[in-house]
């Protein structure tokens, strides 16, 4: 069995509890989550707006939980490759007393499948794209987001990253597994978490987050990427958003931000929790 195989097994066994685990092993993530939130309504601020919403990954839903709560008349379309987790997020909703009269429910695999052929004014993923394992696929993956956008879209990422240099992505490794044996208040469970991750995710650098972004412009897009300054200990906030649209002026200060990993090295890095496991 292959690993993106492995991955979507872990996946349907977990379904019904990830849900509650994602915010331990994934400890930035409420704290993002708020910026995350806090950038959609910059971008958006009037929450009658019906916009137009693909989620990338959207596992159980919680991204996408996010913008009915704000956008009430958005249509949403969750796209993942695991059946029984977009099972379990129509669970969720309906507990939530959601409706789900406007999200689509898509079953595919957004590293090997086409998209959805129709345009979005915003295309959302968290905690999905770090498995992808080889550069070039992640270029492409943006490039097939790119051509979703609307001439004033915006894509929205909330993932994993590692850092520049061998040692201070030691020193993010050692504090993750800190903050996992808190969080769980159990230091085997933080080991069979760091053996999944290791197993599993391929995080990139920040540089190669960005240059790849830059690689999607040509004659036919223009998108400007972006990144928020504020990151968490292995996750943060990027994107990027089609140059026609005015509140690109809005992000100038997270555009600025990205200049600082231009010409660092370009690769999605190796990285081991060996010594904790």
């Amino acid at each position: 069995m292959d690993t993106s195989e492995e991955i979507k097994e872990r996946y349907a066994q977990e379904a019904e509890t990830y849900w509650k685990d994602a915010w331990l092993v994934n400890f930035d993530a409420k704290e993002l989550f708020a910026e995350f939130k806090r950038i959609v309504n910059l971008l958006y601020p009037n929450k009658l707006e019906k916009i137009n919403v693909l989620d990338i990954g959207a596992g159980n839903g919680m991204l996408t939980e996010l913008i009915m709560r704000e956008f009430p008349n958005a249509h949403i379309s969750m796209l993942d490759f695991s059946k029984e987790m977009l099972e379990s997020a129509q669970v969720i909703f309906e507990k939530e007393k959601f409706s789900v009269r406007n999200i689509d429910f898509i079953v595919k695999n957004f590293i090997t499948d086409d998209f959805p052929k129709e345009k979005y004014d915003l295309i959302i993923s968290s905690y999905a794209l770090h498995h992808i394992r080889k550069e070039d696929t992640l270029k492409i993956v943006y490039l097939k987001i790119a051509n979703q956008l609307k001439a004033t879209g915006v894509f929205l990422c909330l993932d994993y990253y590692l850092e520049m240099t061998e040692e201070t992505r030691e020193n993010q490794v050692k504090t993750a597994f800190k903050r996992w044996i808190k969080n769980f208040n159990s230091k085997e469970i933080a080991k069979e978490w760091a053996q999944i991750i290791q197993g599993e995710d391929s995080p990139a650098t920040i540089s190669l987050i960005i240059s790849s972004l830059n690689k999607c412009n040509s004659k036919e897009l223009d998108v400007i990427p972006f990144m928020l300054p504020k990151k968490g200990v292995m996750s943060f906030i990027y994107g990027m958003i089609n140059r026609k649209n005015n509140s690109s002026k809005k992000l100038e200060d997270y555009v600025n931000e990205t200049k600082k990993y231009m010409g660092q090295e370009e690769i999605i890095a190796s990285y081991s929790f060996d010594k904790y496991i």
